[in-house]
């Protein structure tokens, strides 16, 4: 009896071992990582010409780029300056807490 059980066990799992790709994994693979999914990639990739359209700069601005960082754009506006001040007063608390001060 606990043969037939054990036999019947061990051919259950052989068939569905866990070191197997199950059916629906090798289809997803066949179809996304093969032939087919690398063509519809290759069709919904953007093809030079549009890149060079997205890349060019519109006509009527400067040959220069204006770079702008964090520091460049200042608004004249009492929020901004009642935040810029304590922003300055927490990086001087910061400081003084490095330096054992306080």
């Amino acid at each position: 009896m606990l043969r037939s059980v054990l036999l019947g066990a061990g051919i259950v799992a052989l068939l569905r071992s866990p070191m197997r790709m199950p059916l629906t994994e090798r289809l997803f693979r066949w179809t996304w990582v093969g032939a087919p999914g690398r063509w519809l990639f290759t069709r919904a990739a953007p093809d030079a010409s549009e890149l060079d359209r997205i890349a060019r700069r519109p006509t009527g601005t400067s040959s220069t780029p204006m770079r702008v960082t964090p520091w460049t754009v200042r608004v004249a506006s009492p929020e901004v300056a009642s935040l810029e001040a304590r922003v300055a007063q927490l990086e001087q608390w910061r400081e003084s807490m490095r330096s054992g001060g306080g």
